[in-house]
């Protein structure tokens, strides 16, 4: 195509020639008819007949009209041709500088003519082009696409398809495809380079896409609404934990998910946002979902904002319900090692005083005869200070530091054996049964401890029934513990390693507990009884936590109780034999080192030993003892070694004897449990190991043993 420019000049001066010419021409024709009138008008006045002058007339005006109306026409014929000529000229421009191809070709595909654009597209000169048909333009994955021949194409149709384009060097491009058929019945397509468009809407498709995945594939709560409350989305997860459906979920305002007591701030955040402030909010609120169950969440929300106007906000939250329900375990188990610590640094003081307590006095017993009137009186300060050493091993038990002596035992022989005492000890209205699972595995357990923490559940679930008759069951059985299962160690703090438990069930029909009470039950003086100290339950707790075993507690007004505990599964097969043997109470000579800092206690150990002829040196202190036992060692048959005291402790004491005799003999005492007290002993040579508070007959079958 050839660009024609146009003569400026010739345009603007048409309508000035057309307008003479036509003024020149009604000026003619007049003059004519005039001429021809008056013509007529001389013949008549003559003479001539009106005949002969019809003749006449008839010529003349015929001859002038159709001069005028000839010269009209080719006026008018001109004047078309010049504007076909100024309208090709432009349409020519037009096409020429268009920004896409443009491409003429017939029913066979073959280019007719195409425009500049078309060539730079393609990277053909237009010579190159005119001998190419459309299909050879077509990219190898589109050219069937393709048809060879185009007869089936509508006068009337346009059609607009995407096609990959090959260009001359052989790079390809996405191009947008608009074709009809042009009235002379050859085909025109216009063709445009739409890749960056393309790519740009394959990428919003793509980050849609991935934006729509990760909403409904995420955990989390994903909501947006307007500032109205009303819902305008919801993810999958959201749906989920509200408990309804999608269409519902449509027709929820935000205000029919919060608490009451949430509305008033919500509505704070809502004007905020109203006005324009886009801050990231994170707090934490509640979700009331269906059924009114209330669901923590940790919520983040933000504006949405289009074209600089908030159209409502954005709510991702996150259910909290686990990470609740440990802090709450992790205060609890804080609470419960304060406590624990607490009760333990007391029983551990109050037990030296009881050592000094229960042998004094039963040394006293012993000096007495029968006859005295001073026995009854001794005996009853006896049995006092018996009840107290009770009270402090339940409170040792509740710090997890009793008396524990471990071995493989069976928690179905333990429950049979006892049974009838447990019984026993229940008023009439009671009912103890008991479904024990066949096959129980052994667990490392303290038998006594047991055996106690047993008692202690049954007469607690006993004691809510009160006076209505109702029954107490005992259960045994074996679970297995998976990762991540923290239900059993809301109140033992207990790391629980995943494996075989053996399980211990205690639950009655009493009367159940509100969630307040349930909440303080393991709490050591907590008690809703008129009479009782509230160290029962507490006990328990620290036998499972010093047992390394776990516990949960179901229970509900009106519906009784559950304890369900923990114990792990033992790897031994079989039970150990009992040793019932008792050191004969021979008569033994020997020099005794006692080691404590407690005055009374080494006072009451030195009265004792007195009794038994066994001669008693004492020290008040580990530096002390050491030093004695290197300027007597030779003399000294066996050392009572306190394990807490001041400066250097029980530990450090018994390394500095072994480096002075390796074969030393020593026995541990202290208020705590043998596995707490004697871990850091293992394997180094310990000769036995006595809790306070112990009474004269423990003592004297220990030394007994011991002594050399």
């Amino acid at each position: 195509m050839k660009n024609t420019k146009l003569d400026r000049m010739g345009m603007n001066s048409i309508p000035l020639v057309d307008f003479l010419l036509t003024r020149c021409l009604l000026a003619f024709l007049s003059g004519a008819v005039i001429l021809s009138l008056f013509s007529i008008w001389q013949k008549i006045s003559f003479g001539v007949p009106v005949n002969d002058i019809r003749g006449y007339i008839v010529p003349v005006l015929f001859g002038g009209i159709s001069g005028v109306l000839v010269e009209l026409w080719n006026r008018k014929a001109r004047r078309a041709l010049r504007q076909l000529q100024i309208s090709e000229a432009l349409y020519r421009a037009v096409v020429e500088h268009a920004s896409d191809g443009i491409f003429i070709m017939n029913d066979r595909g073959q280019f007719l003519d195409v425009n500049a654009y078309a060539c730079s597209l393609l990277g053909y000169s237009r010579e190159e082009l005119l001998q190419l048909r459309m299909k050879d333009m077509a990219a190898p994955a589109h050219s069937s696409s393709i048809p060879e021949q185009f007869h089936d194409f509508s006068f009337d149709e346009r059609t607009v398809a995407m096609r990959q384009v090959r260009r001359k060097d052989g790079s390809i491009f996405m191009a947008e495809i608009s074709s009809r058929r042009l009235p002379d019945g050859n085909l025109q397509a216009i063709v445009r380079d739409v890749t960056e468009r393309e790519a740009a809407a394959q990428a919003l498709r793509e980050s849609e896409e991935k934006y729509r995945l990760l909403t409904e594939t995420a955990r989390d709560f994903i909501i947006s609404h307007d500032f109205d409350g009303r819902i305008t989305y919801a993810n999958k997860a959201a749906i989920e934990m509200i408990g309804c459906g999608e269409q519902e979920i449509q027709q929820l305002n935000l205000k029919d998910l919060l608490p009451d007591d949430q509305l008033v701030e919500s509505e704070r955040r809502f004007a905020q946002r109203m006005a324009g402030d886009q801050t990231v909010f994170t707090y934490e609120t509640e979700l009331i979902a269906a059924g009114g169950r209330h669901i923590p969440l940790e919520v983040t929300s933000v504006t949405l904002v289009k074209a600089g106007k908030p159209l409502g906000i954005l709510i991702i939250g996150r259910d909290i319900t686990e990470r609740k329900r440990t802090e709450e375990a992790l205060r609890q188990m804080q609470k419960t090692e304060s406590l624990g610590v607490l009760a333990g640094g007391v029983a551990h003081d109050f037990n030296n005083l009881l050592v000094a307590m229960l042998g004094q006095t039963s040394l006293a017993q012993a000096k007495l005869s029968n006859e005295s009137p001073a026995r009854p009186h001794i005996e009853k300060a006896v049995g006092a200070a018996e009840r107290a050493a009770d009270l402090t091993r339940q409170m040792l038990a509740y710090s997890g530091r009793g008396h524990f002596e471990t071995r493989p035992i069976n928690l179905n022989s333990l429950i049979t054996e006892n049974l009838h005492l447990f019984q026993a000890s229940l008023p009439k209205n009671i009912h103890l049964r008991s479904e024990l699972s066949d096959s129980l595995p052994l667990i490392m357990a303290d038998a006594g401890q047991m055996q106690q923490v047993i008692m202690n559940l049954i007469i607690n679930g006993a004691q809510s029934i009160e006076e209505e008759s109702g029954q107490v069951m005992v259960t045994t059985g074996v679970m297995m513990l998976e990762e991540g299962d923290g239900r059993y160690t809301q109140y033992t703090g207990n790391k629980l390693i995943p494996g075989r438990y053996v399980t211990l069930e205690v639950s009655d029909n009493g009367r159940g507990m509100p969630a307040d009470t349930l909440s303080k039950i393991f709490d050591p003086f907590f008690s809703t009884k008129e009479t009782g100290h509230g160290l029962g339950l507490a006990a328990v707790l620290g036998v499972v936590r010093g047992h390394r075993g776990g516990l949960t507690v179901y229970s509900e007004v009106g519906e009784g109780t559950i304890f369900k505990l923990l114990f792990p599964v033992s790897q031994d097969t079989a039970e150990p034999p009992t040793d019932s043997a008792i050191a004969s109470h021979r008569h033994t000579k020997g020099l005794i080192l006692i080691i404590d800092d407690e005055v009374p206690v080494r006072e009451a150990v030195t009265d004792i030993m007195a009794l038994e002829d066994i001669e008693v040196i004492s020290a008040s202190g580990g530096a002390e003892g050491v030093a004695l036992y290197r300027e007597r060692q030779v003399d000294i048959g066996l050392v009572l070694l306190d394990l807490s005291m001041p400066g250097m402790n029980g530990a450090e004491t018994f390394r500095q004897l072994r480096r002075i005799n390796p074969d030393v003999r020593v026995i541990l005492s202290s208020g705590y449990n043998q596995i707490e007290a004697t871990r850091r002993f293992t394997g180094k040579g310990l000769a036995a190991f006595i809790q306070k508070p112990y009474t004269v007959s423990e003592l004297i079958i220990a030394v007994k043993q011991h002594l050399l």
